[in-house]
C-alpha cells in the first residue's frame, strides 16, 4: 500500500486508508499490520511523535493520532498569536525610538515667549462693505413695479396683461350682457300659491336654503353665501342682466 497523508487531516487520511485497505486485505488482516501500514503513510510531523506508538489495537492508535493532531493545531495557533503580538510590540517600540529627544537650551540663549495663535475660525470671513451707486437703487425701484405688473391680468376691458379692469387706463367698454330671468330671490317675497318649492340642501358641501323656481333661466347664489363658504368666484368677459320682480341686476361673476 502506497498512501501518504500529505496535506490531509487525520480524518481525511483515515478515510482514504480504509478505502484503499479493501483492495489490499493482506496488509491489514491483523492489528499490527494495519497499524504499521497506517504509520508508514503519516506525515513527518505526526510520524515524529506517533512513530513510536505502542498501542495494541488500531482504534486506540487512531485515537492517539487524533489527540496529537489536536494538540499540534492548538500549539500552532498559540505560536501564531505570540508571533503577531511580538511583531506589534516591536513596531510600537520603533515608533517610540523615532521621537526627537529633548535638548536643553544652550547657555546664554534668549528666551522667546510663545506666540499667540490665531483662534479665529478660518471659515469666518471679515464683513465687507459694498459701494452702491446712488443711481442704481432708483433704477431697481423703477424696475420692481414693472416686474410685479407682469403677474397681473389679463384685463377684461382691454384684454392686455399687466393690470386688471379696475386699473385699466383705456376707456371703459360697454360690457356685453345676456338676458337671464329669476322670479324670486327670497322666501319672504314669494306670494302664496306660486309654484316655488323651498328646502335645505347641501351646495358644494355647505347647507343652504334652496328655492326651486321653474321659471328661472339659471341657478343663482347670493354673493354673501359664496364669500362666507369660500366658493371660487370667476369674473367673465361678459355679463348677465337678470330680470326679477324688483329690478334688473347686471352681474359678470359666476361660481
Amino acid at each position: 500500500m502506497k498512501l501518504s497523508q500529505g496535506t490531509k487531516s487525520m480524518k481525511e487520511y483515515l478515510q482514504a486508508f480504509n478505502n484503499l485497505a479493501r483492495y489490499a486485505p493482506e496488509f491489514v488482516n491483523t492489528e499490527a499490520k494495519k497499524i504499521a501500514s497506517f504509520k508508514r503513510g503519516l506525515g513527518p510531523k505526526m510520524l515524529k511523535t506517533m512513530g513510536t506508538g505502542t498501542r495494541a489495537t488500531f482504534s486506540a492508535y487512531i485515537s492517539d493520532c487524533l489527540t496529537q493532531e489536536n494538540n499540534n493545531n492548538n500549539y500552532s495557533v498559540s505560536k501564531s498569536r505570540k508571533r503577531a503580538f511580538e511583531a506589534g510590540s516591536s513596531q510600537s517600540k520603533a515608533r517610540v525610538a523615532g521621537r526627537q529627544q529633548y535638548h536643553p537650551p544652550a547657555p546664554g540663549a534668549r528666551f522667546r515667549p510663545p506666540q499667540k495663535r490665531n483662534t479665529r475660525n478660518p471659515t469666518q470671513q471679515k464683513p465687507y462693505k459694498v459701494v452702491v451707486d446712488p443711481a442704481k437703487p432708483r433704477a431697481n425701484q423703477a424696475a420692481a413695479p414693472a416686474a410685479d405688473t407682469m403677474t397681473k391680468g389679463p384685463c377684461y376691458n382691454c384684454h392686455k396683461m399687466g393690470h386688471f379692469a379696475k386699473e385699466c387706463p383705456y376707456p371703459k367698454k360697454q360690457l356685453a350682457s345676456y338676458p337671464a330671468r329669476v322670479h324670486h330671490t327670497s322666501i319672504e317675497g314669494i306670494p302664496e300659491g306660486e309654484p316655488v318649492t323651498a328646502g335645505m340642501f347641501p351646495v358644494n358641501h355647505h347647507l343652504a336654503i334652496v328655492l326651486f323656481d321653474s321659471g328661472s333661466s339659471h341657478s343663482f347664489m347670493r354673493q354673501a353665501f359664496a364669500q362666507k363658504n369660500d366658493q371660487a368666484v370667476t369674473d367673465l368677459g361678459y355679463g348677465y342682466r337678470m330680470s326679477s320682480a324688483g329690478a334688473d341686476v347686471l352681474t359678470n361673476r359666476v361660481v
